[in-house]
């Protein structure tokens, strides 16, 4: 095995589904430090409880022929390197789009008798409930983001209710102040509802990771205040068919 770990900077991944054992072996002896692991696997492996932020998310595909990874371009090409090593008569496809990318694209026509939008992203078409944007009409243009499945099927799903991620926060338009259900004490829940309440802008919500628990509060404020900047880059840019936010690369 080759010793990826000491060439390259330790990747966080989070591996699930049938071909999971396997795996974590592989990406352990690689250098690959594993996050949010499963009971079974801390037990299994006698993992530490880590609660990071993946760079890389590993899940079977629909048909269990293979496995799917999403994460950032830089992890996926450690990724692709070490099983390329490991597993010879391995296959990658990639995808051009990015999930939970988030795009300007142009309304070209109407699809699913009627229920659904076709978005030109440049290239690719997503499919848009009709609901999400009821005033829609061929030629106009919408800020999207690619749903989280949508590499489940052959056009990818879009919506209008963005999510913008930081290492310990969701910011999700539309929606509420919410605490990840991984955080368990109640004063941690009780003082992260608080925070999330006094830093939220109308019009969104947040969503506070798992990693979120027991970080400083000036850190919080301070990652939320620089993901609603971002989100404001996002609304000010006007020119259309083009990715603003990358999201997350997928190899199949």
């Amino acid at each position: 095995m080759k010793a990826w770990g000491e060439l390259l900077l330790p990747k966080n991944v989070r591996v699930r589904g049938i071909y999971s054992t396997a795996l974590l072996f592989l990406l352990r002896s690689s250098g690959f430090q594993i996050t949010d692991p499963s009971t079974v696997q801390m037990e299994r492996f006698n993992l530490e409880n880590i609660r990071e932020p993946a760079d890389i998310q590993i899940y079977d595909r629909r048909d269990l022929q293979g496995v799917i990874a999403d994460g950032d371009i830089e992890s996926l090409r450690t990724l692709k390197r070490v099983l390329s090593s490991e597993l010879r008569d391995a296959v990658f496809n990639f995808f051009p789009y990015s999930v939970e990318g988030i795009y300007r694209g142009v309304v070209s026509g109407t699809i699913d008798g009627g229920e659904s939008l076709l978005v030109d992203l440049g290239g690719v078409y997503g499919r848009l409930k009709k609901e999400e944007l009821k005033d829609g009409f061929v030629g106009s243009t919408v800020t999207v983001q690619v749903v989280r499945n949508s590499y489940l099927i052959d056009s990818p799903l879009l919506t209008t209710k963005l999510k913008i991620s930081g290492s310990n926060v969701l910011l999700i338009k539309d929606g509420e102040v919410r605490v990840s259900s991984k955080i368990v004490d109640p004063d941690e829940r009780r003082r992260l509802l608080e925070l999330g309440r006094e830093v939220v802008k109308e019009g969104w919500g947040i969503t506070w990771r798992s990693s979120a628990q027991g970080k400083p509060q000036e850190d919080l404020i301070g990652e939320v205040e620089d993901l609603f900047r971002e989100a404001e880059r996002f609304r000010r840019i006007t020119k259309a068919q083009r990715c603003l936010d990358r999201g997350f690369i997928v190899y199949r």
